[in-house]
This record gives C-alpha cells, structure tokens and sequence, in this order.
C-alpha cells in the first residue's frame, strides 16, 4: 500500500476486490472436484465454500479498510485525524496483517458459536452487541473516512450563501434605485 495503491479504484461495488472474482474461483475450484454420491460429504463441501465466502468477504472488508486508513495519511485533510503510521505498508506486511486479522475472527467466531451453544438466543445477541461496543467502539468515532465529504458540504453551504448574500444584496440595490427613480418622478 505504498506510494502505487494510493491512486487505487475500488471496484463500482464499493469493494478492492470484486465480490464476482469469488464465485468464478469457485467454478474452477468445482471444476476440479469430482462429483461426490454422499451427502454428508456435499455438506461437508457446502460449508467449507461458505467458510471461504466468509473468509473472502473479510479480506474485502479489512482491504477496505487499509485503504481508508492509507488515504487518510496522504489526503492533507485528513492527517490530523489519522490513527496509523505514515509509513508505507510493503505487500508482506499486508499479508501477515490480513493473516493475523482472519485468526483473530475466525477464533472470535469460535468463541461465539461455544458460547451460543452454553447460552440462551436473547444472551447471546447480548453478548455479540456486548463485544461490539466494548472491542469495535474505537470505530465510531473515527470519522476520518467522512472528513472528505464533510468538507464538500460545508463548501457547498458556504458557497450557498455566498451567491444568496450577493443575489440579495444586488435585489435589494436595484430595488433602492428603482424606488428612487418613482420617487424623483412622483414629485414632478
């Protein structure tokens, strides 16, 4: 994510990667296997291709994020607002970081599915929005990645009324004239 990625499109669907790029690696994937009589085996497959979607998705998610974080070092906007370093992230380190940050969910969602079996449906969900607010808080109230568009708005608004204060100003001008033209005529 260096000084190359920071000019990077995400893809029309708001991802780096394209969410279609899953399904065709899954047809050739598909293409490979072959075709399995039990069922207990197809389920077997059918959770493992939802475990991959799952681990696809978060790939997206945390690039995504990698790419908000290295727009906010070099958008001069947004340095301020920064949390990360300004050094540029090297390929490897980008993939141990999304490494590490896969192991930590996929252990979190362990964690989970032990406790759904120990716990109540209404606990559970408590405890989910629980580990929400506590761990991911840090979250809402970084407002970097809105700083742009919070800009723009306030440039349109002032912008706004700069044009309203000078429409204004010029009405009320050519209305004092025109009401001092009547005036001049009225008294002869």
């Amino acid at each position: 994510l260096g000084s190359g990625l920071t000019t990077f499109q995400l893809h029309p669907s708001g991802h780096p990667i394209n969410p279609e790029l899953f399904f065709v690696l899954e047809q050739t994937k598909g293409s490979s296997t072959t075709h399995l009589l039990h069922k207990e085996e197809s389920k077997v497959l059918k959770n493992e291709k939802l475990n991959r979607k799952l681990v696809f998705d978060l790939v997206n998610e945390i690039l995504v994020e990698k790419l908000a974080s290295v727009e906010a070092t070099t958008n001069p906007l947004m340095k301020s607002y920064a949390k990360v370093t300004k050094k540029a992230v090297s390929a490897q380190q980008l993939l141990k970081e999304l490494c590490s940050a896969i192991e930590t969910q996929q252990k979190q969602a362990t964690k989970r599915s032990e406790n759904f079996l120990l716990e109540e449906e209404d606990d559970f969900l408590k405890s989910i929005l629980a580990e929400d607010v506590t761990i991911r808080s840090g979250n809402w109230a970084d407002f970097s990645g809105e700083m742009s568009g919070l800009v723009l708005d306030v440039e349109r608004l002032v912008f706004k009324d700069l044009v309203n204060e000078i429409v204004h100003a010029e009405t009320s001008r050519l209305q004092a004239k025109s009401g001092r033209r009547r005036t001049l005529f009225a008294d002869q």
